[in-house]
């Protein structure tokens, strides 16, 4: 133990007498270590999040296929109530969309909003940041649940939001509690939360919790009791109706290519430190030729001078880790604010937590390894007569010379790639933010003008409709509306069987087998009502649509 202390004396004043040098070991070293860390604390947040919500592994979707003019929300949480056992609660939420204007003051934003029952969150799990969830002493209130991450946009100076008065698109709503912004959760991953103020649009059944320890199995056979119940009591045949048990919220974590670049980035910066610190020690352990000639002529063998210097090394990585932790933690409080919500399926920004120190401490014993022990050894295997004689310079060692060159070659070699990388992905995010240069190379044509809308259908027995007298009629009726300059009907249809029959202009037919295609069933004027412009050929023709037409894009085409 006194031997270490006195090692470490040593090496702290020995430190002190350079300190330019050992300020740049240290910070070059820390801003390693923190990517490091941070890299680790982005892939863990995306494989195991900490989310504040309780259970969410107990939460699930309820997807019911039935005519819903016959079934009220009503019948159906009483039939919840009446034939479930295996549950601690059912709600129900409806999305508004991602472009809910809200406001504050002079604080304008874009937000993605639901509306939801107030026992959602109970529901859901979701536990607030500050303030409180909503109760049954809400419903029918013009109350509001914010995000803290739509807190940061309109509270900028850092005030409380609770008690304050925003406007929804018009409406003004109070702010009752704060939930933190969770991109791994869908529950949680919106802007804004409000509560239902038509009585006469109710919001159906479309979260359930179980409760702990029940299997999935027993609850689906309950489901599918309560849906052959349901539909004999509304007049539908048995079988008509099926409720079923969905996915949980939780987002799955895939790793992609840029799972894999972010790792290799993070490493290659490390092992760059790594070799300049290399390189660094190298230099000056020779420039300190005086001092390792006297020691070794005093009896210091060539393991004991190795060891004082990797002690000193030791001191340097340290000094790293203290400062790789300082800034890990800043850059983790940093992008939680940073990482915008069209990227959260790739980069989840993570939490400070004590999980970071071994982590941490992992890199910093890698670079003391890679960066010390090497150098160390080198420079104490020099010929002490020859430092002596030469006063520690460089040029008289041809050896120590092309080490240092092939440290550079490597320095250069792993640096290259990075900065060919960091200029690409600036690059894409210059171009992603650009919104002329989005509408100009991504999807050829202006989004802005365009409002798109579903259409469900829901059949009665016995009456059959054509889609196509359907989707006609109703593209008319929208361009009837004041201000439509144009409108189209579409719907997805999988192409039957699995390839495409070629028949040439001599006749000749061949079959091309095509695994991965989609295809579109739409009206005449859909490509001129998105603003799309045609390649080569013509549009569809005009009138009902009977003729046998398609259009392909560019990469069918080749392919074809």
């Amino acid at each position: 133990m006194s031997d270490a202390l006195g090692n470490i004396r040593l090496a702290l004043r020995t430190l002190g007498r350079n300190r330019t040098f050992a300020t740049i070991a240290v910070l070059s070293l820390g801003v390693a270590i923190a990517l490091n860390t941070t890299v680790y604390a982005l892939i863990d947040a995306m494989v195991a999040p900490q989310l504040d919500v309780r259970q969410p592994e107990q939460v699930f979707f309820i997807k019911l296929y039935a005519d819903g003019h016959r079934l009220t929300p009503r019948a159906l949480d009483d039939a919840f109530r009446a034939g479930l056992h295996g549950y601690e609660g059912v709600t129900g939420f409806r999305r508004l969309g991602d472009h809910v204007t809200v406001e504050h003051g002079s604080h304008v934003h874009d937000a993605s909003a639901v509306i939801v029952r107030p026992d959602f969150f109970a529901v859901a799990g979701i536990r607030p940041m500050a303030g409180r969830v909503f109760g049954p002493a809400d419903e029918g209130s013009p109350v509001a649940i914010i995000s803290d991450r739509l807190t940061a946009q309109l509270f900028p100076d850092g005030e409380s939001p609770l008690g304050k008065a925003i406007d929804v698109d018009g409406r003004r709503q109070t702010i009752v509690g704060v939930v933190r912004w969770e991109p791994r959760f869908y529950l949680a991953n919106y802007d804004l939360w409000i509560l239902p103020t038509d009585s006469k649009a109710p919001l159906w059944p479309t979260l359930i919790r179980l409760r702990p320890g029940i299997a999935h199995s027993v609850v689906k056979t309950e489901l599918s009791v309560i849906s052959e119940r349901l539909a004999i009591s509304v007049g539908q045949p048995p079988g008509s109706m099926a409720i079923l048990l969905g996915a949980t919220p939780v987002r799955p974590f895939k790793t992609g290519p840029f799972h894999l670049a972010l790792v290799a980035s993070a490493i290659a910066i490390l092992l760059v430190a790594c070799a300049n610190l290399a390189n660094l020690q190298l230099a000056r352990g020779l420039g300190r030729g005086s001092e390792l000639a006297l020691r070794s002529a005093l009896g210091a063998s060539r393991r004991r001078l190795t060891v004082t210097l990797m002690w000193e090394n030791a001191v340097l990585a340290a000094g790293g880790l203290a400062v790789g932790l300082i800034f890990a933690a800043w850059s983790a409080h940093a992008l939680r604010g940073l990482v915008p919500s069209q990227v959260a399926n790739y980069v989840v920004a993570p939490r400070p937590s004590w999980g970071l120190v071994p982590v941490a401490t992992l890199a910093s014993v890698v670079a003391l390894l890679a960066a010390g022990l090497w150098p160390a050894w080198r420079v104490a295997g020099v010929n002490p007569n020859a430092l002596l004689r030469n006063r520690a310079g460089t040029g008289a060692h041809r050896h120590h010379r092309r080490l240092y060159a092939a440290l550079i070659v490597v320095q250069i070699a792993l640096a290259l790639p990075l900065l060919s990388g960091a200029a690409l992905l600036a690059r894409s995010a210059w171009r992603l933010e650009n919104t002329t240069y989005v509408i100009q190379h991504y999807i050829g044509f202006n989004p802005a003008p365009i409002i798109v809308s579903q259409v469900k259908l829901s059949g009665t027995p016995g009456v059959r409709v054509r889609l196509d007298s359907l989707a006609y009629s109703l593209g008319e009726r929208l361009r009837g509306i004041r201000g439509v300059s144009a409108a189209a009907v579409a719907t997805s249809a999988a192409p039957e069987g699995k390839a495409v029959t070629i028949v040439d202009a001599d006749g000749r037919s061949r079959e091309i087998p095509a695994p991965m295609w989609n295809a579109g069933v739409v009206t005449t004027s859909y490509l001129r009502t998105l603003g799309r412009t045609l390649s080569a050929g013509k549009s569809f023709s005009g009138g009902l649509e009977s003729e046998a037409q398609v259009i392909v894009d560019e990469p069918t085409a080749r392919f074809l």
